[in-house]
Order: structure tokens, then C-alpha cells, then sequence
């Protein structure tokens, strides 16, 4: 920054202003330190100098409170995470870690039932494994060799095959509509006749997904309603 030194505020660019308003929060000594979106517009570095600062302040002892539209950004950056949605509030939990070491020192009766408990899907972000509510998921897509979890408006890759979600996920009302797709029916708004051939299925969900239908499974569908 020492080339930024003999400039006005008004003549940095975007991702010099964010910096000059991280080094003003190392001087000041507050309990609570709020960021909104401060990555927006940034450049690598400067991403770089983010996140030292949030380590930084949490290694004081302050609490740090960041509001981004981003998961992964949430993810990346923070040790706890919280998704605001039409839905509320919800916790986003993201390691399994510590369940898995404990796990395999209980008794075998003891890991039975925790399996039969734990009904969350896994996805990975970098190195970290969060688990979704199935009932949080929109839809799930195979693409290209990889299966896919679409969750408000993100999409998140997971190792399970869309077969194995689908022998899972179908006593919780989702069906296969497709042969690449599976989709949450709670989240379906309406189905759309194309043609007598063509069928697409419209979601209620902030992005007003819509995901095709196939001509066979929009039978199976008819039956499953009762339409």
C-alpha cells in the first residue's frame, strides 16, 4: 500500500478503499467488529489481506460478525455459519470431523443408532464437508460424472451418485422427474406441458427453477398426485 500513500481516498480504486477501511478496524479496540459483503469488488490480494485481518480479531478475543451473500465466502471465512432464507435462520453444519473420531470409539450399538439419526446430505467446499437437511435441498442434478445439490440458488458438488440420493432422499418426497434429476416435490410450483412429449417442472424457489420432465416419469408423477 505504500504506492497509495500520497493519493486521495477519492483516487483509490475499489479494492484500496476496502483495505484502507480494514487497517482503520486494527486501530480501533471494539468488542464486536461487522462486516457487510467486504469482498466484494476485491482483488486476490486483497482477499489475501481479509482474511489475515478476521483471524487477526478473532485471535484478540473479538467477536466478528460478517454478512455475505456468498456460501462459500461464509464457509471460507467463518468458524460458525448461519443461512438467512424466506425459511429463517438456520445453522450450517459444516464438520463432521469430531462425530467421526468419536464415533469410532463408542460401541457398535451406540454407532448404529447415530447412523440411523444422522439423514443429512454431504457436499464438499474446499476442505470442508457440510451436511444439508434433505428438506433444504431444491434439486439434484447429475452432470458430466458428478451429482450436484442445488440449495438457494447455490450449487454444491457431492460424492454420492443421484441413484444412491435417490434410494434415500424418496421417502422424503423427492422424486426422479428426470434421469439426470431429482427434485424436492415440496419445492414444485407447477408442472409445465410443453407439448404432448414435452414437460418441464416450474419450483418455488427465489430463482424460479425449472428443471425437465420426462415424458415417462410425468405419468408415474401424474399417479403420485392423483392428477
Amino acid at each position: 500500500m505504500r504506492h497509495c500513500a500520497a493519493k486521495k481516498t477519492k483516487q483509490l480504486t475499489l479494492s484500496e478503499q476496502q483495505r484502507l477501511l480494514f487497517a482503520s478496524a486494527l486501530i480501533q479496540e471494539a468488542a464486536v467488529y461487522i462486516f457487510e459483503d467486504p469482498s466484494l469488488g476485491l482483488d486476490l490480494q486483497s482477499k489475501h489481506v481479509l482474511h489475515n485481518l478476521l483471524l487477526h480479531l478473532a485471535d484478540k478475543g473479538a467477536a466478528v460478525l460478517l454478512f455475505t451473500p456468498t456460501l462459500e465466502e461464509a464457509i471460507r471465512l467463518g468458524s460458525s455459519v448461519y443461512r438467512y432464507s424466506e425459511r429463517g435462520v438456520q445453522q450450517l453444519e459444516q464438520d463432521i470431523e469430531d462425530a467421526e473420531n468419536t464415533a469410532e470409539e463408542e460401541p457398535e450399538d451406540e454407532i448404529t443408532s447415530m447412523q440411523v439419526q444422522l439423514d443429512k446430505i454431504s457436499a464438499k467446499i474446499e476442505d470442508k464437508i457440510i451436511l444439508f437437511n434433505p428438506l433444504e435441498i431444491d434439486y439434484i442434478e447429475a452432470r458430466d460424472g458428478q451429482t450436484y445439490l442445488f440449495v438457494n440458488n447455490e450449487e454444491f458438488a457431492s460424492s454420492n451418485t443421484i441413484k444412491s440420493l435417490e434410494d434415500r432422499l424418496q421417502p422424503l418426497g423427492f422424486f426422479r422427474c428426470h434421469r439426470s434429476y431429482l427434485v424436492n416435490l415440496q419445492r414444485v410450483r407447477e408442472i409445465i406441458i410443453w407439448s404432448k412429449n414435452s414437460y418441464s417442472l416450474s419450483l418455488d424457489n427465489p430463482s424460479k427453477s425449472t428443471i425437465p420432465l420426462s415424458k415417462g416419469n410425468y405419468s408415474k408423477l401424474k399417479e403420485l398426485i392423483h392428477l
